[in-house]
């Protein structure tokens, strides 16, 4: 990894000849969504976002090279050469505070998909609450970061009752207190969507409270989608036809959950499954790829090329 970087470092300087090239070796009637969860310069240890300044050039970028439009006029089948939507996940408030205005000055739309009961009470979903004990506990841990994935994969493959029951007991043998937590977890204000909607950016609904929905019942699914998307058709007064699949794996949804999205009245659902989309794509099953992590802008664009330019 260390000796690719050290390459793409040395071919940054002639980053526009090679974007050039790359795309000319992708096929133009291939569309890209690309996915994001926060924008900030907090350096998180176990949930880092996209520091500010590199997301304005990422999207300087994307700008330059691609033809950026909004999610569901791709999935209605209009996608010119080398199109690209661009999506955020949770509903984060940094979304607004560090994202949005760089999207507005660069004239970007993009798509926000909402847990809408983190946003109504502005709390942690139930995986910023993992990232959070990890973070704040004083219990010495050999290595943090395998036990953190350790945990997650246990607590992904549970139902919501037994996840619950879970976290309570990490965050007892962590010694964190739930009712405490570090800055920068805060999610969006309603009042920031509405801003937000009226500058044309987009909703999608991604649960209540964020459920892998392949382990829930088929009733509680429902549930958890036709109430994300009513939440925010009332707040903004347009329809939500949009989704996001939580943590977006291919055993997170099956068929069913698809069906349930259909008869609810979404047109398309994206996945975290990495990619690239055309017209005979399951809308239902929509592929996102996102920027290599680096300080460099033009490294992880490259990065990100040479990905696409393979998928």
């Amino acid at each position: 990894m260390k000796s690719s970087a050290k390459r793409l470092l040395g071919l940054a300087a002639r980053a526009p000849v090679l974007a050039r090239g790359l795309l000319a070796l992708t096929r133009p009637n291939r569309f890209l969504v690309l996915g994001y969860h926060r924008v900030n310069d907090d350096g998180h240890p176990f949930f880092c976002g996209t520091p500010t300044r590199v997301f304005r050039a990422q999207m300087e970028l994307v700008r330059r090279y691609f033809s950026v439009q909004p999610l569901d006029a791709l999935v209605a089948g209009d996608a010119p050469p080398n199109a690209i939507a661009i999506t955020f996940d949770d509903g984060y408030r940094d979304n607004y505070t560090n994202a949005f205005p760089i999207l507005r000055e660069l004239g970007l739309p993009a798509t926000i998909f909402l847990v809408t009961g983190a946003v109504d009470a502005n709390q942690l979903i139930w995986h910023d609450r993992i990232f959070d004990a990890f973070h704040r506990t004083r219990v010495p841990i050999p290595d943090k970061h395998q036990e953190l994935a350790s945990v997650l994969g246990e607590v992904r493959g549970v139902g919501p009752e037994e996840r619950s029951e879970l976290i309570s007991r990490l965050l007892e043998r962590l010694g964190v207190d739930s009712s405490e937590s570090d800055v920068g977890w805060d999610k969006l204000t309603w009042d920031d969507v509405r801003e937000m909607a009226a500058a044309g950016i987009r909703f999608g609904a991604h649960t209540l409270d964020h459920p892998i929905l392949s382990h829930v019942s088929p009733e509680e699914a429902r549930r958890q989608v036709k109430g994300s998307k009513e939440k925010i058709e009332s707040e903004l007064g347009c329809e939500v036809t949009s989704f996001a699949y939580p943590n977006g794996r291919p055993v997170d949804f099956d068929a069913t959950t698809k069906q349930i999205l259909r008869k609810e009245g979404f047109l398309s659902a994206v996945t975290t499954v990495s990619g690239s989309n055309d017209a005979s794509s399951d809308p239902f099953e929509l592929r996102r790829v996102g920027f290599w992590h680096s300080e460099d802008p033009y490294v992880s664009f490259l990065r990100f090329l040479m990905v696409r330019a393979r998928s």
